[in-house]
């Protein structure tokens, strides 16, 4: 009876400590989502020192299917991410689509965990144009900036043909 009393209270610590990563604003805990990392990692080194039972099969379980989540959530990040990023994002990893990116929590990636993991090469691929969207961003605007400040002569030349020709200057 003591042991099953133990096991319980484990698991009610389990919860307790991912419950409290969870209730994290996404936008912040994106920078420190090496949390969840540690947080898995102790959780780990805790169980193998555990008797066996329903509840620590039950956390090795769920610990597995976090392991694979935590890999894919560099690509989640949404740094690089404009709107239509972030809706695709929602679609893929099945968060309800009403949510702002303002109100998004690390919670929302844990509760469709399978979710992620299942989508994570069309996760990295929307990743992967939302960085190559912004570079071409980035180069449009260094584009503008240069045909801003950029005076452009036209000249006149003769070709060997003798026909008048303008060269821009």
């Amino acid at each position: 009876r003591e042991a099953t009393e133990m096991h319980w209270l484990l698991y009610g610590e389990f919860i307790t400590g991912l419950s409290e990563l969870t209730k994290e604003q996404w936008i912040s805990f994106r920078s420190h989502a090496f949390d969840f990392d540690e947080f898995l990692d102790q959780w780990s080194a805790k169980l193998k020192n555990q008797v066996p039972s329903s509840i620590t099969v039950r956390l090795n379980s769920d610990l597995r299917e976090y392991l694979k989540l935590a890999p894919i959530l560099k690509y989640v990040r949404g740094d690089a991410y404009s709107a239509d990023h972030w809706v695709d994002l929602f679609r893929l990893c099945g968060i309800d689509r009403n949510i702002k990116v303002e109100e998004l929590i690390f919670g929302h990636f844990v509760d469709q965990a399978q979710t992620v993991v299942a989508c994570a090469d069309e996760i990295k691929a929307l990743n992967a144009r939302a960085q190559g969207e912004i570079a071409i961003r980035e180069s449009i605007k260094e584009l503008d900036m240069w045909g801003a400040a950029t005076e452009f002569q036209c000249l006149s030349h003769k070709s060997s043909h003798g026909h008048e020709v303008h060269i821009i200057k």
